[in-house]
C-alpha cells in the first residue's frame, strides 16, 4: 500500500514537471515568434520608410530640374548634381523658351527627352542598389503615359478584331471554326466579322444571345491564350453565396502591363434590356 502511494506521488510529480516543461517550451517559442515577428515588422517599416524617403527625394529632385523649384530639406553635393543633370538635356535658350522650365520644353520638344528616358529607366534597373529589386525592374524602355493615375483602356471583341485580324487571319479563323463546329462562318473582310450573326450564319435561324456570345468568345480563344491562361478559374466561376455563374464578357481593361477581365452573369450575356437589379 505504501509502495503504491509513493509510486502514485512520483508519477504525479513527473507529470507536473512534464507539463511545466511543455509550458516553458511553449512560452519560449511564443516569445521567440513574437520577437521574430516584431523584428520582421521593424525591418519592413524601416524599408518602407527608406523607400518613402527615396521617393520624396526623387520627387523633389524632379521638381528642381523640371519645374525649377527649390529643394527644401535636401542637400545635394556637387558630384550628385553632375549625376542627376546627366538625366536631363541642356535647357534650350531660344527667346521663346529662355525663361521656361524644362517641363514646358518637354511639351514643345519631346524628342529631346527620349534618349534620357531610356537612360533613366536603364539606370533605375542597374543602379539604385539600395532599392528592392521589385522597384528596379525595367518593364518598358519608355513610359506609357505621363501621369501617376493608372490609364486603362477597354478592348472588346470589335477592337480586338480591328487590331489583330487581317485577311489571312480571317481565313485561318474560318478553318479553325469549321474544324471545331463543322460549320464555316461567311466572312471575307473585317466588316463581315462585325456584321450580324444571321449574316455570318444564314442557315442558322433564330440564334440565341448565348450563341452570339459564344461566337464572339471564339475570336478571343483564337487570338489569345484565354483557354490556357492562369486566370481562367477567376473568369469562369460560380459565386459561393448566391450560386450565380459568371462568364467572360469578351472585354478586357488594360494599361499595356496589367489586365482585368470583365465578367457577367451567364444568364445576362449580350442582353441590352435595361432594368433594376438587386446588388
Amino acid at each position: 500500500m505504501l509502495f503504491t502511494e509513493k509510486r502514485k506521488k512520483r508519477e504525479e510529480k513527473e507529470k507536473e514537471e512534464k507539463e511545466k516543461r511543455k509550458k516553458d517550451e511553449k512560452d519560449e517559442k511564443d516569445e521567440k515568434d513574437e520577437k521574430d515577428e516584431k523584428d520582421e515588422k521593424d525591418e519592413k517599416d524601416e524599408k518602407d520608410e527608406k523607400y518613402k524617403n527615396n521617393c520624396k527625394k526623387a520627387h523633389m529632385i524632379n521638381n528642381f530640374y523640371l519645374l525649377d523649384k527649390d529643394i527644401n530639406g535636401f542637400e545635394i553635393s556637387d558630384q550628385d548634381k553632375i549625376y542627376y543633370e546627366s538625366f536631363f538635356p541642356s535647357k534650350k535658350t531660344s527667346e521663346d523658351l529662355i525663361d521656361k522650365p524644362r517641363i514646358y520644353q518637354l511639351e514643345v520638344y519631346p524628342s529631346l527627352y527620349l534618349y534620357y528616358m531610356v537612360k533613366l529607366n536603364r539606370e533605375l534597373e542597374v543602379g539604385f542598389n539600395e532599392l528592392e529589386e521589385k522597384y528596379r525592374t525595367l518593364y518598358n524602355p519608355l513610359p506609357f503615359h505621363n501621369s501617376y493615375i493608372p490609364m486603362h483602356g477597354k478592348i472588346d471583341t470589335s477592337a480586338l478584331v480591328q487590331l489583330l485580324m487581317d485577311s489571312d487571319s480571317i481565313e485561318k479563323f474560318k478553318e479553325y471554326y469549321k474544324n471545331k463546329y463543322n460549320v464555316a462562318p461567311i466572312m471575307k473582310h473585317k466588316s463581315d466579322v462585325l456584321s450580324s450573326y444571321k449574316r455570318i450564319f444564314p442557315n442558322l435561324p433564330n440564334p440565341t444571345e448565348k450563341q452570339k456570345h459564344a461566337f464572339a468568345t471564339e475570336f478571343w480563344k483564337f487570338l489569345t491564350n484565354l483557354e490556357t491562361c492562369r486566370q481562367k478559374k477567376d473568369i469562369y466561376y460560380t459565386h459561393k453565396s448566391t450560386g450565380v455563374k459568371y462568364t467572360f464578357d469578351n472585354t478586357i481593361l488594360t494599361d499595356g502591363i496589367s489586365v482585368s477581365f470583365q465578367v457577367e452573369n451567364e444568364k445576362e450575356v449580350n442582353r441590352y434590356i435595361m432594368g433594376t437589379q438587386k446588388i
